[in-house]
């Protein structure tokens, strides 16, 4: 039995396809063909049903995988259990949404510092689409701020409470008011992430709950965009407390003196059946 056959059995049951598999790892379709060949061989049973175009495991297959990627993990341990942490040169691969970006700038140049030989992939995408490339091996890690995410393939190696409120321009005619409405603050113009985009789902579904609907002047998921368009203006926007903090720090922002949070959370997830790198690793504790 080889390594190779075993890292191509797996690789078949994620795709579910040989001719993906085959394109993945960089084989022609006859390669990955005759190491499946070998190994049932070898263990003297069929692995896969091949219905058309259709592939899935055999009731054997479904018994042998866990054993294949156990030893796939232990030799991979193995490999990286005589490297130092210190000298670190793999890869990586961090999934992210566009409202951490800013705040992980420094986490990102101080691991660089830290680790100058690691090579770092950032991909931002909606929650929904981390998850999918958690789940499908397209990233590595997946750092987002949203509802409490539970899913019994992912682990959460990181997770710290945040809330979102409404902030607008520190000079907004709303900071005067002493008991400022949802009805009074509804009338004003919003600009809001886009609709189905993490805490924008938490702020539209609570506000049903109460009776309201937003309707904003604009939407956007790039929050950047939204902090520069609140500023100088009558605008006003929802995003989470880490991402204001700065602006009301300095005096541009300011909260709405509104009774008025949700909760979030920032969460560091990986696919249980993912082998944390040193590379991971060392991401994982810089974080915390």
């Amino acid at each position: 039995m080889e390594i190779n056959q075993l890292i191509t059995f797996v690789t078949i049951a994620k795709c579910q396809s040989f001719s993906k598999a085959a394109a993945k790892l960089d084989y022609s379709q006859a390669a990955v063909t005759i190491q499946i060949k070998n190994l049932e061989k070898e263990l003297q049973c069929q692995l896969f049903d091949r219905l058309g175009k259709q592939v899935s495991l055999t009731a054997r297959g479904s018994q042998f995988y866990p054993h294949a990627m156990q030893i796939l993990k232990d030799l991979a341990i193995a490999k990286e259990s005589i490297a130092s942490l210190d000298e670190l040169h793999g890869f990586l691969r961090l999934g992210t949404i566009d409202s951490l970006c800013a705040s992980l700038s420094h986490l990102l140049l101080h691991y660089h510092k830290q680790f100058p030989h690691v090579t770092m992939s950032i991909t931002t995408t909606s929650i929904d689409g981390l998850l999918m490339k958690l789940k499908q091996n397209e990233i590595d890690i997946a750092y987002l701020a949203d509802r409490q995410i539970e899913d019994i393939q992912l682990i959460k190696a990181f997770e710290k409470e945040e809330a979102a409120c409404f902030v607008c321009d520190a000079h907004h005619p709303l900071l005067q008011e002493k008991n400022l409405s949802f009805d009074r603050l509804l009338k004003e113009p919003l600009i809001l992430t886009e609709r189905n985009a993490s805490y924008r789902t938490l702020l539209d579904l609570d506000l049903q709950k109460k009776g309201y609907e937003v309707h904003p002047i604009i939407e956007s998921e790039n929050t950047d965009l939204i902090l520069s368009m609140i500023q100088n203006t009558q605008n006003i926007t929802f995003l989470p407390y880490y991402l204001i903090q700065p602006y009301i720090k300095d005096g541009t922002l300011a909260k709405l003196p509104l009774d008025y949070t949700i909760p979030i959370t920032r969460q560091l997830l990986y696919h249980k059946e993912k082998w944390v790198s040193p590379e991971m690793q060392a991401f994982i504790a810089l974080l915390d």
